[in-house]
């Protein structure tokens, strides 16, 4: 509470509240204005994105990873680096055309904000059927993702999705390398 009565008298940061005026006080301000709530609502929201993006992606729409300027990376599940929204984005598309339907959800593992980069490390799990394939399969990937606030909003600038894999020995690892 003291940090919250210091911010309402900025820059003096000295405030003293009566008792009997807490619930008239707190009543106006925002649950982000209480330390802590800010940043895990930000986050929360980054995470419910992820999840809205990922079980359209594994519905064959790409346009939650589609980048929107040239710096932006991704390191994809199926592979490869891209770099920028004209390297990107087209593979994005050729990628989820492999999709037939899917559904998912997203399990949250660590996350952080520092100024105006926040990242966030996540669980994909989904149970997708693939083109040309008669079963549905798990689709279960484990990703890291960074956003930069750019006026206001929170960009994803960064996408790193590999398959989750069971653990394997090192020779087997070894032979999926070129």
């Amino acid at each position: 509470m003291a940090k919250v009565a210091a911010d309402m008298e900025k820059p003096d940061g000295f405030t003293v509240i009566d008792p009997a005026d807490l619930p008239g006080r707190l009543h106006p301000l925002d649950l982000t204005d209480f330390p802590g709530i800010g940043r895990q609502m930000e986050a929360g929201r980054r995470v419910e994105r992820i999840g809205v993006d990922h079980v359209a992606w594994v519905n064959g729409d790409s346009s939650g990873y589609e980048f929107q300027d040239e710096t932006s990376t991704i390191l994809g599940a199926f592979g490869g680096v891209g770099i920028g929204a004209a390297m990107s984005t087209p593979g994005q598309r050729r990628a989820v055309r492999q999709f037939e339907s899917g559904s998912g959800h997203v399990e949250f593992l660590n996350g952080g904000v520092s100024g105006d980069v926040a990242w966030l490390v996540v669980i994909e799990n989904a149970i997708v059927r693939f083109n040309g394939r008669d079963q549905p399969c798990r689709w279960d990937l484990r990703v890291t993702e960074v956003f930069e606030r750019r006026d206001g909003s929170w960009v994803r600038v960064h996408r790193h999705a590999d398959p989750m894999v069971d653990r394997h020995p090192l020779d087997q690892v070894l032979s999926l390398l070129p």
